[in-house]
């Protein structure tokens, strides 16, 4: 009786962990950073060691230490120890070593982080579904106090235009061009927002039809997403949509229509609440929002004196890839050259590593979707399928590699992949 209710209390730490962890990564930002010695430290990070530290101690008095470093994917070693040695070498090559150690020190954080997510899970057999909902309630919390906030700030819009110094103030909003609000929540930016709720968002879907709860659930996510009116969501929604229609003709598998249908009822819905509530506040029409960002867009791309479009940095990276094609100008290199990153992780790979470190990073994304793949007869095994398969598009537009965000549901659909293999 002893052992089983010590099994159950182990069982609940270790479900908490997992949401710690999540939550953890919506404080992303110049306001949550603590500076020490040169390397910036957000609260994941405090949260990551600590916990490493915990489950390691652990492993150690149960003697399991040994066997879980060896059961770690081979994909995941692999694609780890490819990534830390050019990393490694590029570190005795470039000026800043301090400033580019900072990556490998990512990098490593990243696969322990899904190298510890996939043992929380399989110690405990903790059940995928209860963790999937876990996410969606952290999801829905974030995002339900997030738009209450968004609306509250919506009245206060005037006030904060003639402000500058209240434009981006790193936590539920962002005033974009000093025209309007982009829900930002915890985060310093609408795109961490969306890099962390997205997965909220693709679990709320496979949980959707569970009961009424569960789909106020996925609205709330889904508006708060809209809410942060970026391009980047609209593109993810699409693609999204168009990669769960691919996978249901090729694997024919029924509950995938069925999540289909959910995705649908969600954004048809939602576009009508989003609708009435532009008719009746027009400080918050989406679709205005949406459009004037995108205008706005076009207007610094077509302005040849515009040095901080997505486009324009594009261009520079491009440009420093084809300076040194092979091994690339080191890591960091267009945020040495121009003070930003390039918003891009496969041009930050080519313009920092060369072809070498774009196809290392490209055996490492589409191994992992293509071994996942076979296994999507799984119900479960989808959501964190689809969660990475927006990443690689978000990838793009994005700088996701060296933040945790991908590494989150990769050690979700390993852990399942796992038990899927000891199921055969």
């Amino acid at each position: 009786m002893i052992k089983t209710m010590l099994n159950k209390i182990s069982k609940e730490i270790d479900y908490c962990l997992i949401g710690i962890l999540f939550l953890c990564m919506y404080f992303t930002g110049p306001l949550y950073q603590v500076n020490l010695i040169g390397i910036k430290i957000l609260p994941f990070d405090f949260a990551i060691v600590g916990i490493t530290i915990f489950v390691i101690l652990r492993m150690l008095k149960e003697k399991t230490l040994k066997y879980n470093i060896i059961s770690f994917p081979k994909i995941l070693l692999i694609s780890f120890c490819l990534f830390a040695t050019m990393m490694s070498l590029d570190i005795l090559r470039v000026p800043a070593h301090l400033s580019v150690l900072t990556l490998l020190i990512a990098t490593i954080r990243n696969f322990v982080f899904s190298w510890i997510i996939i043992n929380l899970v399989l110690r405990t057999k903790i059940n995928q579904e209860q963790i999937m909902s876990l996410v969606t309630c952290i999801t829905t919390a974030v995002s339900f106090v997030s738009i209450i906030a968004y609306f509250i700030y919506s009245i206060s819009l005037a006030k904060i235009q003639m402000m500058p110094s209240l434009w981006h103030l790193g936590i539920w909003y962002y005033l974009s061009e000093g025209k309007f609000l982009r829900l930002s929540g915890l985060a310093s930016d609408p795109n961490f927002f969306i890099a962390v709720s997205i997965v909220g968002f693709i679990f709320s879907l496979l949980l959707f039809n569970k009961n009424n709860l569960q789909k106020i659930m996925s609205f709330i996510i889904f508006i708060a997403l809209v809410l942060t009116i970026s391009k980047i969501f609209l593109v993810l929604l699409v693609g999204s949509f168009m990669g769960l229609l691919a996978i249901y003709i090729i694997k024919k598998q029924k509950y995938i229509l069925d999540i289909l249908r959910n995705f649908l009822t969600i954004v048809i819905i939602s576009s009508v609440v989003l609708l009435i509530i532009g008719i009746m506040f027009p400080k918050v029409n989406v679709y205005k929002m949406y459009t004037s960002r995108i205008s706005t867009e076009v207007a610094y791309t077509n302005n040849p004196e515009a040095i901080d479009t997505r486009s324009s940095l594009w261009k520079v990276g491009y440009e420093t890839y084809l300076e040194h094609p092979v091994t690339g100008s080191g890591g960091k290199a267009i945020l040495f050259k121009r003070g930003m990153y390039v918003h891009n992780d496969y041009l930050e790979m080519m313009s920092s590593y060369g072809i070498i470190g774009l196809m290392i990073l490209l055996f490492f994304l589409f191994s992992n979707l293509f071994v996942s793949f076979k296994y999507l007869y799984s119900r479960l095994l989808l959501a964190p399928f689809l969660s990475i398969f927006c990443y690689v598009g978000f990838m793009m537009g994005f700088s996701v590699f060296f933040n945790p965000y991908f590494f989150f549901p990769l050690g979700i659909m390993w852990s399942q992949i796992i038990l899927l293999k000891k199921q055969e």
